[in-house]
């Protein structure tokens, strides 16, 4: 009963995770990449205060749930499976927390200049100019594509070892 409780948050967390990534993706950032920089910068530091509140935690409780249910399977090939999607997890938080975060932070501050009103104190010191923004911006969607694909493949392991 346990390790099938474990197995549904598996699914259901890397699901919801999977399944935002892949839209996001599909439909957010081919639009993220052809507006002009301001608008870029406005719609992504309001997106990112949404998304970083829940995408570590379900990471996370993903991941925990995994580790346990690995002490619990049935086969080898289910624990080969889930070790494959747990890498798949790591990955994700890799990616997120060694990329995207940081230019996440950059962007934030970039905008927070921009949008301070004139004389507001440390204004200048983090402003840049939008093709120093659209490199990162460009970084920023490249390493999302390989979270997009890490944790579509996990998802996937993870639904393959719950049928072995």
């Amino acid at each position: 009963m346990l390790a099938t409780v474990l197995a549904g948050i598996s699914l259901f967390g890397c699901g919801i995770q999977a399944g935002a990534l892949f839209m996001f993706h599909m439909g957010v950032l081919p639009t993220y990449k052809k507006v002009d920089i301001p608008t870029w910068m406005r719609i992504h530091v309001s997106m990112d205060r949404s998304i970083e509140r829940f995408m570590p935690f379900l990471n996370l409780t993903t991941g925990v749930a995994t580790l346990a249910l690995l002490f619990m399977s049935d086969s080898a090939e289910s624990v080969v499976l889930r070790i494959a999607g747990l890498c798949c997890n790591i990955a994700l938080a890799l990616l997120s927390e060694l990329v995207n975060v940081p230019i996440n932070k950059k962007v934030k501050k970039a905008y927070e200049a921009v949008a301070a009103p004139v004389g507001a104190a440390g204004g200048v010191s983090v402003a840049m100019d939008d093709s120093e923004l659209a490199g990162h911006r460009a970084y920023w969607a490249r390493a999302n594509s390989w979270r997009t694909t890490v944790i579509c493949v996990g998802f996937a392991l993870y639904v393959i070892a719950a049928f072995v």
